[in-house]
């Protein structure tokens, strides 16, 4: 291990505090939303930009495609900050009422695409946090993003017991508890909004299940196939203790997720258990090690946990009180699409230029968010913003068959945070995860493991039990025609070393192939 640390460079090191300290402080302040959250984190993300920039070769990581796609989502809003002449804004679909006001006010000859220069730069520099995360977690080590992972789970943790605190707590505690935002009966952690506290415990939980698969029953090899007692007696060990670790959270987070009493999380957390026991169940221990009777088993639990959810759906979810009005919301959007397409009003003006096309049922209340960040998005940026939205999808899409083909713990961390990037997707059709500072921040951790280029190597390790038992055949049969001679001479003492060698060897590989924590 002292060697190991010797031989990382002073700037992975220093992306790997940086980026810890970016999880740490992404929730803390109400999700990241008031201003001075969002500038400390920024700022911490500049300088981990920076030293990215300009590390040298060993953190640059990210695959020609990936640079370019990146490089993209940072650049074209800039492009909607370049001067053009105030008259050009009759030639922008939709911007000709907005000249009128300009020359109303006596603005000066130059203008640009954006309607509200302040709400863009602001998107531009709110951008910079979700594409230094993603790149820092790219460029880190894959045994340095499993400690990272340990410190999210840990965070998941803490903000799980804070939930669980403030929905059971008494009436007197309960404002407290909240940290100044109006107190509800329900668990939002550190968050200001309990959907988008639901939005972060999917991600746990997708994290947690997938450890717990791939730690339960994932051990030594020994000759020979294992008696359950054997099994049993694993269990009992530190590493054994490993998966209910795992599993403990992840029973923890879905409790917290359920007493968020947000429908759509508890929603998405269902197809996430679905979804994980249709990819898992046949890969326990990364190698199947219980058979056909772990994966039925492990099916039969996630398919009642998933059915079980339905009756707490409906007893604990709370009714949102903008659920009626999002139909409202949503028709005011597309309205305001087609107004300003191909181009939109500009890359964070939905507060400023919405009002326009507000429903006049709703006129008593500031809508601030589109509630689906996909129709914001085409408001705002139109064209550009759909051709983003399906470059990503593409990449997201094309990265599961990437993958490597072992189940290493590390492959079982990559389709965690897969699912965990696919439940956020689902969920922003109604609600805003990726406008909250902390769940962006969140999501591109999760797409940096996602998209990680690390792949686990056991060229040594039979990947399934037909190999173990194909392998163990081929070496009876091996030591059988060519060696019964020198095996008649061997005395037991040469015997017991040879013995001991081959498990000492035995045991060197598979700590190299089994990952740990």
């Amino acid at each position: 291990m002292s060697d190991h640390r010797r031989q990382l460079s002073p700037q992975v090191r220093a992306v790997f505090w940086l980026l810890v300290l970016v999880l740490v402080l992404a929730p803390l302040h109400l999700s990241g939303k008031p201003p001075l959250a969002v500038m400390v984190l920024e700022l911490v993300c500049m300088v981990g930009f920076a030293v990215l920039a300009w590390g040298g070769k060993g953190l640059h990581h990210l695959h020609r495609i990936e640079r370019w796609s990146l490089a993209a989502l940072l650049v074209l809003p800039g492009l909607y900050l370049l001067p053009l002449p105030l008259d050009g804004r009759l030639m922008l679909p939709g911007q000709a009422d907005y000249y009128a006001a300009s020359k109303a006010i006596g603005s000066s000859g130059w203008t640009t695409i954006t309607l509200d220069i302040a709400s863009t730069s602001k998107a531009l520099l709110y951008l910079l946090m979700p594409i230094t995360v993603f790149w820092m977690t790219r460029a880190l080590p894959a045994s340095l993003v499993r400690k990272i992972v340990g410190v999210f789970l840990a965070m998941a943790v803490v903000q799980a017991c804070i939930g669980l605190i403030q929905y059971g707590v008494a009436d007197d505690l309960r404002s407290f508890w909240h940290f100044g935002e109006p107190p509800g009966h329900n668990a939002r952690g550190t968050w200001s909004s309990r959907n988008n506290f639901a939005g972060f415990l999917n991600f746990a939980l997708m994290i947690a299940l997938a450890l717990f698969m791939a730690t339960l029953g994932r051990h030594k090899q020994v000759a020979g196939s294992q008696t359950v007692r054997e099994r049993l007696v694993y269990l009992s060990t530190w590493q054994g203790h490993r998966a209910f670790v795992f599993g403990f959270i992840a029973v923890l987070v879905l409790v917290a997720l359920v007493f968020t009493r947000s429908r759509l999380g508890i929603v998405t957390s269902m197809v996430g258990i679905l979804i994980a026991t249709i990819a898992f169940a046949r890969r326990i221990g990364g190698d199947n090690v219980y058979g056909l009777t772990g994966t039925v088993v492990a099916g039969v639990l996630g398919v009642g946990v998933t059915i079980g959810l339905g009756p707490v759906l409906a007893r604990f979810s709370q009714q949102d009180p903008l659920a009626d009005g999002r139909s409202y919301i949503f028709d005011g959007a597309w309205e305001g699409i087609g107004h300003f397409f191909p181009l939109g009003s500009g890359p964070g003006t939905f507060v400023e230029v919405f009002p326009r096309f507000q429903a006049w049922e709703m006129a008593s209340v500031t809508i601030n968010r589109a509630h689906n960040s996909y129709l914001e998005w085409l408001f705002t940026m139109g064209l550009p913003a759909a051709l983003l939205i399906a470059l990503f999808l593409f990449l997201y899409f094309r990265q599961w068959f990437r993958m490597g083909e072992v189940w290493t713990e590390f492959r079982f961390i990559q389709t965690g945070a897969g699912l965990a990037c696919l439940l956020t997707m689902i969920h922003d059709v109604v609600d805003y995860n990726f406008f909250v500072p902390a769940n962006i921040i969140y999501f591109a951790f999760m797409a940096g493991l996602f998209f990680h280029p690390h792949r686990d190597i056991q060229s040594d390790k039979p990947t399934s039990k037909r190999a173990s038992r194909k392998k163990s055949a081929v070496d009876q049969v091996r030591s059988r025609d060519l060696l019964p001679a020198v095996e008649s001479q061997i005395n037991p003492f040469n015997e017991d070393i040879a013995e001991n060698s081959a498990e000492n060897s035995q045991e060197k590989s598979d700590s190299s192939h089994r990952g740990g924590w």
